[in-house]
């Protein structure tokens, strides 16, 4: 992503948490198929993964999910789930987005990465906006703290959850669950 582009991300970022956090952010709810707008996330970050060469993929069967939710804030969290996990993935790693289902019904769009991990100590913490990790442990790749706060607010707003597991020197994965009423 060029300069302007992700300054202009940073920007549309900073101002959608401060509507969240204001009860200002609205969404405008429609059925949508969640094939179309992760195929679509996946092509948004795709360029991102080549650059930095690595293996971006989707895993996906055959069954269509019709979502009852805001299209635009939920690829809008894929986009920030895949962007963060290729960002912090060493080169030549690997990122997946797909779907994954519970007990209870409820639907997750999980993205996993083979990059370094986040401890367990700063779990917690990169939930919270502005927060970001050390880069003498996590090199270079530093972003603007918030990806995964706002992603986390945004599938809140849908009435989900975000969850996040990470291994030192595995990887991390990260679900956004919506609940099993927005699954039609």
């Amino acid at each position: 992503m060029n300069s302007g582009l992700h300054l202009s991300a940073v920007i549309e970022d900073i101002l959608d948490i401060s509507a969240i956090e204001l009860g200002e952010l609205e969404l405008h709810e429609s059925e949508f198929d969640l094939g179309e707008i992760m195929l679509s996330a996946l092509d948004i970050c795709q360029p991102g993964a080549i650059a930095r060469d690595i293996d971006i993929s989707m895993e996906r069967d055959d069954t269509a999910f019709t979502i009852l939710g805001d299209d635009r804030r939920v690829k809008q969290i894929i986009v920030n789930l895949l962007s963060n996990a290729t960002k912090f993935t060493d080169h030549g790693g690997k990122v997946e987005l797909k779907i994954v289902r519970d007990e209870g019904g409820q639907l997750g769009l999980s993205v996993t990465d083979n990059g370094p991990g986040i401890p367990s100590v700063d779990l917690k913490r990169v939930m919270e906006p502005f927060e970001r990790l050390d880069p003498a442990q996590h090199g270079d790749s530093q972003g603007s703290g918030l990806g995964l706060p706002l992603c986390n607010r945004l599938i809140e707003l849908h009435g989900g959850s975000l969850e996040l597991k990470s291994k030192i020197g595995e990887g991390t994965a990260v679900t956004a669950w919506l609940p099993s009423e927005r699954v039609i």
